[in-house]
């Protein structure tokens, strides 16, 4: 059972661990849940946070199915500690020339970018939608991280996977 103080702290959710990712947050006072696909990048990283009661949960595919399982392990790992914060960083992509690129490439890239992040956004409103306002207003925050190739493909790879399937989530005006 969680202790009172336990009980206080807000989780910060993080999927798709890379390096450096989600371990500042643990110093601003929050529990840190990892989760990544590669359990030994994962185990050294949620390693590094175990001081800060944060933990690690490996997810073998980025599904529906899959992350409503990490997100349950998550709430019995830290029981009475609310999840306000989501981030998506998990990502795939095929860096290949396009008649290079398999099938089975560009689901692994659908998989990962479109379904898993749906996915990933879907358990954490579920997870803030009824909290109580935090002092600024709030419930809870979902953020998904990008880069370049969510609004343009790479030259060297024109019409790239990571480049379509992250445009799918990219918020534009």
């Amino acid at each position: 059972m969680a202790s009172a103080t336990t009980a206080r702290r807000s989780v910060f959710v993080v999927a798709g661990v890379g390096n450096g990712t989600g371990t500042g947050q643990a110093s601003t006072g929050y529990h840190v849940a990892l989760i990544a696909r590669n359990p030994e990048h994962l185990k050294k990283t949620a390693g590094e946070l175990k001081s800060t009661g944060s933990a690690g949960f490996p997810v073998k595919v980025y599904t529906h199915d899959g992350l409503h399982s990490v997100f349950d392990a998550i709430k019995k790992h830290l029981p009475g500690a609310d999840i306000r914060v989501g981030l998506f960083n998990a990502a795939s992509g095929v860096w290949k020339g396009f008649l290079e690129i398999t099938p089975e490439e560009i689901q692994e890239a659908v998989n990962v970018n479109v379904v898993g992040a749906f996915a990933f956004a879907r358990e954490t409103i579920l997870a803030i939608k009824d909290l109580a306002l935090t002092s600024a207003g709030k419930r809870g925050t979902l953020l998904f991280t990008g880069a370049t190739a969510a609004l343009r493909g790479n030259k060297q790879v024109p019409p790239s996977p990571r480049a379509s399937s992250a445009f799918v989530l990219c918020p534009r005006a």
